[in-house]
């Protein structure tokens, strides 16, 4: 995990890769390797702006790399 500075507080954060999955039914996309900033001191977490228009640019372009992954189905 690389070092940052949170811009909430100030303080030092650190950057963790996180799997995140979006949409739903045939539309899921996991992209894993997000970079989430995670706050030492005041434990905010978010995903820079840029990170996400990158994602966004991800779920638009469907020559992404695709694999078969098992998704569970809740039922309560």
């Amino acid at each position: 995990m690389k070092d940052t500075i949170c811009p909430v507080c100030g303080e030092a954060a650190k950057i963790k890769p996180i799997a995140k999955a979006f949409g739903r039914g045939e539309m899921l996309l996991v992209v894993e390797d997000i970079p989430l900033i995670v706050c030492r001191h005041c434990h905010e977490q978010y995903i820079t702006a840029e990170t996400l228009h990158e994602i966004e640019r991800l779920q638009q372009n469907k020559m992404h790399q695709k694999r078969l992954i098992q998704v569970e189905d809740f039922a309560a």
